[in-house]
């Protein structure tokens, strides 16, 4: 059966790539490609799926909305998931913490999956890290994050969640640089007496977080409403 997806930001390059992979999935389809109104090519075709302006309402045919919009737009996007009870998948980064307010409040009707950042291998260094710093809360630990020099936000989403999951109540430094066309690069380096331990990852491409949300979709069909996170989906 397919899955049939609304999808926000589809110009984008996220949008793009979830496009091109969905395209070849199988069990996927994107019914609706939206932009937000000043798209100047609003109108063209993006593997067979037509840009148009984003909608007040989310169509009848639509089982998951999925978004890589922008933080005001991705709430009231939600907000219009969470009024026909449609999951909702969002990688935006840069959200406030009203609108994490709000997206708890729409989590409250619909399954949400929301995460800043959707590649599974990095949800893993978040993972470790939690697990190096409980085994090894004496060392000196950073983090260090770099991107393409068009990223808006600094540090990254990513480098923050990676700092939260250190649970050491946001203390421990980020260092972020903004380069060339950088996919994503994040690094968790610690260091005690007589040793040194650094987890990389690097994304080489969007494609990673492209098939991380298309796994994603399949995985929320079947939620219950609630606020999670790719932590919730791998099972970690």
């Amino acid at each position: 059966m397919l899955i049939k997806i609304a999808l926000f930001g589809a110009a984008g390059r996220m949008g793009r790539m979830i496009l091109a992979e969905a395209n070849g999935a199988g069990d996927i389809e994107i019914m609706h490609a939206y932009e937000k109104p000043d798209y100047k090519r609003m109108g063209e075709i993006i593997e067979g799926v037509r840009v148009e302006e984003s909608p007040s309402d989310i169509p009848k045919d639509t089982q998951v909305v999925v978004d890589f919009s922008s933080p005001k737009a991705a709430i009231r996007h939600a907000q219009m998931a969470a009024r026909v009870e449609v999951p909702f998948v969002c990688g935006v980064t840069g959200i406030s913490d009203a609108g994490h307010a709000e997206l708890k409040r729409c989590a409250e009707k619909i399954a949400i999956v929301w995460a800043p950042n959707m590649a599974p291998g990095m949800n893993m260094l978040f993972k470790l890290g939690e697990l190096l710093s409980k085994a090894l809360p004496d060392y000196d630990r950073h983090i260090i994050e770099i991107h393409h020099t068009k990223k808006e936000d600094a540090p990254s989403g990513s480098a923050l969640m990676l700092q939260a999951a250190l649970g050491d109540a946001g203390k421990t430094p980020i260092t972020s640089m903004r380069l060339g066309d950088v996919v994503g690069e994040h690094r968790l380096i610690l260091a005690g007496p007589g040793e040194q331990i650094e987890l990389v990852h690097r994304a080489e491409s969007r494609r990673a977080f492209a098939l991380g949300t298309l796994r994603a979709v399949r995985w929320v069909v079947s939620q219950k409403p609630g606020l999670l996170g790719m932590a919730e989906m791998l099972g970690l």
